[in-house]
C-alpha cells in the first residue's frame, strides 16, 4: 500500500471522449444531465435457455463512441486516445510546449489485447499529430490503472524530474472476445442476467504540474490533488471470490491518522457498474471509511450513462470531478471529492481532489 501526498500538484488541462460527448465539456455536461446513448450491439448474441419473445432481445446493449467495427478493439482504443489527446491540446495549447511524459492506463493483461509495441507504433506514426507527447509509460492494469499512473506522475513532478505530465486512460469493452468472456463469467448484463455490466468505451486525459508553477504562468487550474493511494485486493473477481477490504484499506491510508475527526467530502465518484461484487465492496466501506466523512455526499456513477469504460474510467471520473467542482456543482467550489476505482485483477485506487484556490 502506498500513499502519495500530492497537495502541490494541480490539474491544468482536461480532455475526454465518450459516447455522450466528443470533448470534455460536452461529455461532462451530458453525464451530469443524465444523458445516455445506448445501442444494441450486433457482434454478440447472448443465448437464452428458454429463448426470447423477440430475437433482438438477445443482442447486448453497449455504449459505442463512434461507428465502425466494434471488434477492432486495438484500433478503437488508439482512436479514442488520439481524440482525447487532441481535445486536451486544443484546451491547453500543448502544441507549443516541449515534450511532456505520458502515463497511460490500458486494459489489464487478462484481456489478452495488444502488446506494448502497439502503442510505440501508434505514437511513432503520429509524431506530427502529437509533438507534445514525450516518453510513454504504460500501466496495463484496467480500471485502477489510471490512479496508479496518476500516482507515478505526481511523484516525478514532486521530485523535480519533470515540470508537467500527462495522465491518460483509454479502453473499449465492446469487442466480441471481451463480451464472450464476460458472459461466460456471468458478468455481462443481458435479458437473462440483470446483475451485470453494460460495456462502453472512452478515453480521458489530464495535465498535471506543480501548483506554484501553474499559478506563476497563470494557468487555468481545474483542481488540486489532495492525496492519491493505490492498493490491492486479493479476493478479486478473477479469483472467483467476493471483494474484501482492499478498497477501504486504500482509502483509509488517505484519511488523517492523528485524530478521529470527520473529513469533509462533498462527492464520491465511483466505477460502480451494476455488478453485485462492486456493491459488496462499497458496502464494506461504510463502517470504516464513510463514517469518517461528514455531511451529505453526492454519489456519481458515470457507468450509468456511458457504460463500463475500463481503463478509462478513473480519468473519466477525474474529469467529471474537475468540471463539476469548477462550476460549483457540489454545493460550492471549496470542497473535496473522492474518486474510487477497482480493477478486475485486484488493483485498487483512491484519490482525493479539491478545488480550493485559497485566498
Amino acid at each position: 500500500m502506498t500513499d502519495s501526498s500530492s497537495n502541490s500538484i494541480a490539474i491544468t488541462g482536461l480532455g475526454m471522449v465518450t459516447s455522450v460527448g466528443h470533448d470534455v465539456k460536452t461529455a461532462c455536461a451530458s453525464i451530469r444531465a443524465g444523458l445516455k446513448r445506448p445501442v444494441k450491439l450486433q457482434n454478440f448474441y447472448a443465448d437464452s435457455p428458454g429463448g426470447y419473445d423477440d430475437w433482438e432481445d438477445g443482442l447486448v446493449t453497449g455504449h459505442p463512441v463512434f461507428d465502425g467495427d466494434v471488434d477492432e478493439t486495438e484500433g478503437r482504443i488508439c482512436r479514442l486516445l488520439g481524440d482525447a489527446l487532441e481535445d486536451i491540446a486544443d484546451n491547453t495549447g500543448l502544441f507549443e510546449s516541449d515534450a511532456v511524459p505520458l502515463f497511460l492506463a490500458l486494459p489489464g493483461k487478462e484481456r489478452d489485447l495488444f502488446p506494448d509495441e502497439t502503442m510505440d507504433d501508434f505514437f511513432a506514426r503520429n509524431k506530427e499529430r502529437f509533438p507534445y507527447v514525450g516518453e510513454v509509460t504504460l500501466f496495463p492494469f484496467g480500471n485502477a490503472a489510471g490512479l496508479m499512473a496518476l500516482e507515478r506522475a505526481a511523484e516525478i513532478i514532486e521530485t523535480g524530474q519533470c515540470e508537467q505530465a500527462l495522465v491518460a486512460g483509454a479502453d473499449s469493452l465492446l469487442g466480441f472476445p471481451n463480451l464472450s468472456r464476460l458472459n461466460r463469467m456471468k458478468r455481462l448484463k443481458t435479458e437473462v442476467n440483470s446483475d451485470g455490466l453494460i460495456p462502453g468505451e472512452a478515453s480521458a486525459v489530464v495535465l498535471l504540474e506543480g501548483l506554484s508553477r501553474a499559478e506563476n504562468r497563470q494557468a487555468a487550474i481545474q483542481g488540486i490533488l489532495d492525496g492519491v493511494g493505490v492498493g490491492f485486493e486479493s479476493d478479486h473477481c478473477l479469483e472467483g471470490r467476493h471483494a474484501g477490504s482492499g478498497l477501504s484499506d486504500t482509502v483509509f491510508t488517505l484519511l488523517p491518522q492523528d485524530d478521529d475527526g470527520p473529513v469533509d467530502v462533498r462527492a464520491i465518484i465511483t466505477d460502480l457498474n451494476g455488478e453485485p461484487y462492486r456493491f459488496d465492496e462499497m458496502s464494506m466501506m461504510h463502517a470504516r471509511v464513510f463514517s469518517r466523512m461528514a455531511g451529505e455526499k453526492e454519489i456519481l456513477c458515470p457507468a450509468r450513462n456511458i457504460g463500463d469504460t475500463g481503463a478509462a474510467s478513473a480519468l473519466v471520473s477525474m474529469c467529471l470531478a474537475s468540471r463539476t467542482m469548477a462550476r460549483g456543482g457540489f454545493g460550492n467550489t471549496d470542497c473535496r471529492c473522492l474518486v474510487l476505482s477497482s480493477s478486475d485483477s485486484g488493483e485498487r485506487g483512491a484519490l482525493f481532489m479539491t478545488f480550493n484556490m485559497g485566498d
